[in-house]
Parts: structure tokens; sequence; C-alpha cells
């Protein structure tokens, strides 16, 4: 089984929440929005995590990255599945 890359595991952590992915014309980002959420979140190939009302009008963000990643480690532990 091949590892996961952290832009994978932020979309496990996004579809498990709830999230849909919206059809965008970025080639860098995927972008997703949630069903009470009125900002988008934009995962980048290499797993960069932006937030903001569009690809072109959004700020980078650590803290939803980290959050993400935490839940997607909580959802292995959940599963009974290894994680980093």
């Amino acid at each position: 089984m091949t590892k996961q890359t952290t832009a994978d595991k932020l979309i496990a952590a996004l579809t498990d929440l709830g999230f849909r992915e919206m059809p965008d014309r970025s080639q860098h980002y995927r972008v997703f929005r949630g069903r009470h959420e009125s900002k988008l979140v934009m995962i980048g190939k290499c797993g960069a995590c932006r937030r903001g009302e569009s690809v072109s009008r959004s700020m980078s963000s650590d803290h939803t990255k980290h959050i993400l990643l935490m839940h997607w480690e909580d959802m292995q532990k959940v599963k009974g599945l290894p994680h980093d």
C-alpha cells in the first residue's frame, strides 16, 4: 500500500466532514465547500491549504490544515489503521 500524500489526507478529512468538491477552473487547487460554510477550502497538489471566497481571493490557512490533519489521524485510529 502506498503512503498517502498530505493532499490525500486533507481531502479525505474534508470528505468525512461533509465537504463537497466544487467545479473550478483552477489547475492548482481542488475546491471544497461545506454545507454551512460561507468560505471555500482549497487544497493544492502538494497539500497547501487556503480559505476564502475564491482561489484568487483566498489566504493560506495553516490552522485549517492542522485541524484537518488531526481529524484524519482520528479517522485512522477509529478504523484501526496505522497513521503517521
